[in-house]
């Protein structure tokens, strides 16, 4: 076991939850911090969950502390109820964990954004991606790690419409994405995941935006080097 700690926002959800099991079992940190509305349930072991709503993360900034820092929050606009709501879920908790980590000496930094991410977006999902990816670069981690999927597959606590749709969309044209198409197709959330901690750990650079073929990559390579 690594010397090395983890911190995750975002594990109630899809990547969230897989990424947790992953950090759990890849025995790559000597602890795991989640930080998270509600207690976890089942407790893992050697986990220590931080029960908080993320609008009191002032008064527990000194517990925001890791070396690799990963976030899969996020919501969606209807399930926030309002753009307002979504933006504080998915700009602000994000970012404020991203900069009091930081302050207490996190090396890297890896987030779960989206396809189409642009701070100069008319479209206000990929604006609020975008402007949170802008801001978190510029925090100037020693590593910063985007992952930038499509369609997340797996099962879901909660129904989303629109991504039912745009899974079967893009199922009935997988045959479609191909070359610079191939970033839209629709990955499976277990392989997030697994990018997620091989980039953290066998990567160095200063700024990765991983698209569908680095991150089913680094998942295979996930598989391999567990395993080894």
């Amino acid at each position: 076991m690594n010397n090395k700690t983890a911190l995750l926002i975002g594990a109630s959800g899809l990547v969230g939850n897989l990424c947790l099991e992953d950090l759990v079992a890849s025995n790559l940190y000597n602890e795991i911090i989640v930080v998270s509305r509600r207690k976890l349930f089942p407790a893992h072991l050697g986990v220590t969950n931080i029960i908080s709503d993320f609008s009191n993360l002032d008064e527990i900034a000194f517990q925001i502390k890791a070396d690799h820092v990963y976030c899969t929050l996020g919501t969606t606009i209807a399930k926030a109820g309002s753009q307002t709501a979504f933006k504080k879920v998915d700009y602000e908790y994000p970012l404020k964990v991203a900069t009091l980590s930081k302050q207490n000496g996190a090396q890297k930094f890896i987030l779960v954004s989206a396809i189409g991410a642009n701070a100069n977006s008319s479209v206000f999902y990929s604006k609020v991606k975008g402007k949170l990816e802008e801001a978190i670069e510029k925090l100037d981690f020693e590593s910063c790690v985007i992952l930038q999927p499509s369609f997340l597959l797996g099962k879901r606590s909660e129904v989303r419409i629109g991504e039912l749709i745009g899974k079967k969309i893009a199922s009935a044209f997988a045959f479609a994405f191909v070359g610079g198409l191939e970033q839209y197709k629709g990955i499976e959330a277990s392989d997030v995941a697994k990018a997620m901690i091989v980039f953290a750990n066998k990567r160095d650079e200063k700024l990765i935006k991983a698209k569908y073929g680095d991150m089913i990559k680094a998942a295979n390579e996930f598989g391999k080097w567990h395993s080894a």
